[in-house]
């Protein structure tokens, strides 16, 4: 399970469950019956911060979202230091991960949406395509 998803179906059928296990998470019981982002923060639960390095590096695109979640969870952290171990996570080369970034920490930046913008500025003009777009995606209404 160290390759990449392909689509949104294979995202959404991956056993969480055998992947935590995979990266030494015994008896996870993450109900596949739940929604994608409840199941994202769920698995995300059982990681200890200390390992978000190794999740944010893992070549299983899941797992780095994981660590995208899991980043979100840490206590302690300002906006800006949560947002500068982010922006890997936001510039991945997979979309599902860029996904699991900006879903990750939306609640935080919508509490303080003009700090946020503060932050965000810079990231408009990035070289990457991918962290522009995170700074669009990360302040936008909810909703289509």
């Amino acid at each position: 399970m160290t390759s990449e998803s392909r689509t949104l179906t294979d995202i959404l059928k991956l056993d969480f469950n055998r992947l935590l296990a995979e990266i030494g998470v015994r008896g996870a019981k993450i109900d596949a019956r739940e929604g994608i982002t409840r199941r994202m923060a769920q698995a995300a639960a059982l990681l200890p911060f200390e390992r978000f390095d190794e999740l944010r590096a893992h070549p299983n695109d899941t797992v780095r979202g994981w660590a995208a979640y899991v980043l979100a969870a840490a206590p302690g952290l300002t906006l800006a230091g949560r947002l500068d171990r982010l922006k890997p996570l936001a510039a991945d080369p997979h979309f599902g991960v860029r996904e699991w970034a900006w879903l990750a920490v939306r609640e935080e930046i919508a509490r303080d949406i003009r700090e946020s913008i503060r932050l965000l500025t810079p990231w408009t003009g990035d070289a990457s395509p991918n962290v522009r777009r995170f700074a669009s995606e990360v302040t936008r209404p909810r909703g289509v």
